[in-house]
């Protein structure tokens, strides 16, 4: 199968998908790329896009997860399958709030997926990814090989085009946006080597050069305490512009 002319794909930035594990992610990205295209495609001609069934092909999938597909049946499927009962958090600027994303989902081993999209989700993602979202390299979204790393992806991409672009963030907010358990990581020192250093050092050495660290000691971030506690993070990544097309032209 030959590799999709579209390789990017456009997230919310009111959504997140806090309780989702790595291959769940690499399904909702998915799910956001056919939603995309079709909300583009809707855009160019003038068409209205109501259908709330998203397919995914075996081949598709065996593409996209380079894997057999007894893994597709004991791993993908259950995964998916697993979103149904799982929300995602919509953020309206002032408070937080669970919705549904996805009604129903069916895996034939001989077809592929076919799931249902929530149709309050649909109209969330199709006013939101035109003007406030994150366009995201899903190649490199699925070379990632942690959750976390995921969500720091989404983190930058809504920054890539400017240039040594400093995101600040309160530690709690930078918890929050990539989902990690209130009961998990209180350790500092555990905190900082599982959602912040690794994770960078995830979506470097998995871009092929694309991003870069621009801090002093190169590691793409910087600490900053309130008192004797760290309290905020600075992410310095930089996206290498040459690199950069934007696929999906609203």
């Amino acid at each position: 199968m030959t590799k999709k002319k579209i390789n990017k794909f456009r997230e919310p930035n009111k959504l997140t998908p806090v309780n989702y594990g790595a291959i769940e992610q690499n399904l909702y990205a998915l799910i956001l790329r056919q939603i995309s295209i079709s909300v583009w495609a809707e855009k160019k001609q003038n068409t209205f896009f109501s259908n709330k069934e998203i397919t995914l092909s075996i081949d598709e999938l065996l593409f996209w997860f380079n894997c057999s597909k007894s893994n597709l049946a004991n791993n993908v499927a259950p995964a998916a399958k697993s979103m149904v009962s799982k929300s995602l958090i919509y953020n309206d600027g002032v408070n937080d709030y669970e919705i549904k994303f996805l009604d129903s989902v069916e895996y034939y081993s001989n077809s592929g997926l076919y799931i249902k999209v929530n149709a309050n989700a649909i109209g969330i993602i199709k006013e939101d990814i035109p003007k406030d979202y994150s366009e995201i390299d899903i190649t490199h979204y699925f070379k990632l090989k942690g959750k976390y790393s995921r969500r720091l992806l989404k983190i930058i991409s809504q920054w890539k085009s400017i240039h040594n672009k400093v995101i600040t963030l309160e530690l709690d907010e930078y918890r929050k946006i990539l989902g990690v358990p209130e009961n998990r990581y209180h350790r500092t020192e555990s905190f900082i080597k599982n959602c912040i250093s690794q994770p960078m050092l995830d979506v470097i050495s998995c871009s092929s050069g694309e991003w870069t660290a621009f801090d002093d000691e190169k590691k793409g971030y910087e600490l900053h305490r309130k008192g004797r506690s760290f309290s905020s993070i600075k992410i310095m990544l930089n996206k290498d512009a040459s690199e950069e097309k934007n696929d999906l032209p609203f």
